[in-house]
């Protein structure tokens, strides 16, 4: 399954095909993703937190109100530059996940848009490996209809995965240049 392309930036998904918006924890494969400013309400409390931030920035503060937490710091950006998503930081998702082999999972960053969804794939790939790249796909557009995962870590994640995920995430028409306006060289 492709990410479809009215999750290029600038594009929004008609009204009348959205579906329905999921509870805060939806009853699907055990992962959530969110932004830092709509976490969900009602998480469970032991469930496993991955957060992705800008280098330097601190973790949404909800995070410390949950199970064992991971802390990624990377750019949400497009294009390898120093400071973007590296292997290695997938590494430490997985890593993270095998040392904590159960329970629900939430990832999240700024916005929930793009380096969690990217991210979500990953750890939803590692709890449910008899999965393809469509039915991991689905389950992101499910619990985040908003999604545009990040190229780079999307790269990554299809590299350690050995899938597909399609090329609408290749996505042209968005700035090539961190989109936070406090972002700083």
């Amino acid at each position: 399954m492709r990410f479809p392309l009215f999750f290029q930036r600038g594009r929004s998904r008609p009204a009348a095909s959205r579906p329905p918006a999921p509870p805060d924890v939806a009853p699907g494969l055990g992962v959530t993703v969110s932004g830092a400013f709509d976490y969900p309400s009602d998480l469970p409390a032991a469930a496993l937190i991955v957060t992705i931030t800008d280098p330097g920035h601190a973790p949404c503060e909800r995070s410390g109100q949950y199970g064992p937490r991971l802390h990624l710091e990377f750019l949400d950006v497009d294009h390898p530059v120093p400071g973007t998503c590296r292997p290695e930081h997938l590494s430490q998702v997985l890593a993270f996940l095998r040392a904590n082999p159960t329970g629900h999972v939430h990832v999240n960053c700024r916005a929930g848009i793009s380096r969690s969804t990217a991210t979500a794939l990953l750890v939803l790939h590692e709890r449910h490996p008899q999965l393809d790249a469509g039915a991991l796909s689905a389950e992101v557009l499910r619990v985040r209809p908003e999604a545009e995962p990040n190229r780079v870590v999307l790269t990554h994640v299809e590299q350690i995965t050995g899938l597909r995920f399609g090329g609408a995430h290749v996505r042209h028409d968005r700035p090539q240049h961190h989109r936070h306006a406090d972002w700083q060289d």
